[in-house]
């Protein structure tokens, strides 16, 4: 029988302490700083080094470096929201808080209010006597934890205005998207495996534990958790939105399966407040896709961001002629599977690549042309690869730019050169006698 209370308690603390990570990390560097602090003082008073420091130089040395280390933080925090600001005007601002809300911000942040503590704890601890020495070894130390975190917040400014140029975040969201579909087709090619179920099964549903978004699935303690010859089917993916007690997220198959069976396993299934694009690879794609329609709007006006990434949709489309994504399913020796339902096919992928960015070249004929010219390199490589169903949507999307072209009302030589970029392809066009009719009117 499994402790269900137990598992809850582990789970709630699990869920504290991911939505609580930066204030723990907060703490986390305070109390590694007077800790650090303390060992320095003992070992002030264990080792006699014969180079004395006064003690009206030690609390000068540790007052100027705290207030360095306080101007320095000012600054830092004074800069990042102004290269975020910058950086939103040609990006949308939920992905430049992401960049800037790194690991590496974080780190930068705790050592700093690491090295804060460390140097109030030492100049406190420093006797008020002007004849006499301070600890050599903790002056010494606070002033290089002081100068090692100064250096740190000024790579830390440079890193969140690199970080944040409209180029490097459009290469960054793409070569994700692009790293996600390689992770899913190698999945899928090393673990497919049959997971029809043996007949005579009964079948149990699994609801969602909570509402919110699936952050994560213990994948190994699921398995333990069924019999064996047991199929557990997940239907939705990483980074779905789940309703408590009304989405069905798994279905359990197997012999002597009841229908309370479904309750065990919802432990296992960990759900968040708080959605991650990273997490899903139709979530990557909007990400992407939000980049183009922002850089594309009035109020921006970043068109060579829109270029990007239209190059980079062709690298992206590209990755899903030569990957084929498929069902994984995972094994044990004992006969129990782990069945992940299929992410969208190629072509629904590429259907969500391609229609927003399509949508923002509708006014530009100079867009147009570029991602006309995109599909149709990739559509011969398509076409290379027998991948027919992509062929299909990429002649569709296309045809769509055409249209939408055309709707525009642009100039004439215009619309001639996306229509002769469109036929480019070596097809026929779907629409090429209305094309004809209206250029040569």
């Amino acid at each position: 029988m499994v402790n269900r209370r137990r598992i809850g308690y582990w789970r709630n603390m699990d869920d504290f302490v991911r939505r609580h990570r930066d204030r723990l990390q907060v703490l986390a560097g305070v109390a590694l700083g007077v800790a650090v602090a303390a060992v320095a003082l003992v070992a002030d008073r264990v080792v006699e080094l014969p180079m004395q420091i006064p003690t009206t130089n030690a609390l000068s040395l540790l007052a100027a470096t705290f207030s360095a280390l306080v101007t320095a933080g000012a600054f830092a925090f004074w800069m990042l929201p102004l290269a975020a600001q910058l950086a939103a005007s040609a990006v949308p601002p939920t992905i430049v808080a992401g960049r800037l809300h790194g690991r590496f911000q974080r780190l930068v942040i705790t050592v700093t209010l690491g090295a804060l503590a460390y140097t109030a704890v030492a100049a406190a601890a420093i006797p008020s006597s002007e004849d006499g020495s301070a600890p050599t070894i903790t002056t010494a130390l606070g002033a290089t934890l002081g100068v090692a975190a100064i250096a740190a917040l000024l790579v830390a400014i440079e890193h969140a205005v690199h970080s944040t140029r409209p180029s490097v975040l459009v290469s960054e969201v793409a070569h994700g998207v692009i790293d996600s579909i390689r992770a899913a087709a190698r999945s899928s090619a090393e673990q497919d495996v049959d997971a029809s179920p043996a007949s005579g099964s009964s079948t149990a549903p699994v609801a969602a534990p909570a509402t919110g978004w699936l952050h994560a699935v213990d994948e190994d303690a699921l398995l333990r958790e069924v019999p064996e010859g047991t199929t557990v089917s997940l239907q939705v993916g990483l980074g779905a939105f789940l309703v408590e007690g009304w989405t069905t997220v798994a279905i359990v198959r197997g012999p002597d399966i009841g229908e309370e069976f479904g309750g065990r396993l919802e432990p296992h299934f960990v759900v968040d407040i708080e959605r991650s694009a990273e997490q899903a690879l139709v979530g990557q794609l909007t990400q992407f896709t939000d980049i183009a329609v922002h850089a594309g709007s009035g109020s921006s006006g970043a068109p060579s961001v829109v270029y990007e990434t239209i190059w980079y949709l062709g690298a992206i489309l590209y990755e899903l002629v030569v990957h084929r994504l498929g069902r994984t399913a995972r094994r044990t020796d004992d006969g129990r599977v782990l069945e992940w339902s299929p992410d969208p096919d190629a072509a629904t992928l590429a259907n969500v690549a391609t229609d927003r960015i399509r949508q923002v070249t509708a006014a530009e004929p100079a867009m147009a042309l570029e991602l006309v010219r995109v599909l149709v390199d990739v559509r011969r490589a398509a076409c290379r690869a027998g991948r027919d169903e992509l062929v299909d949507v990429l002649d569709d999307q296309a045809d769509l730019i055409v249209e939408q072209c055309r709707r525009a009302d642009p100039l004439p030589n215009d619309l001639e050169r996306v229509v002769a970029a469109r036929r480019g392809g070596g097809h026929a066009d779907r629409t090429a006698e209305r094309d004809e009719e209206y250029v040569t009117a």
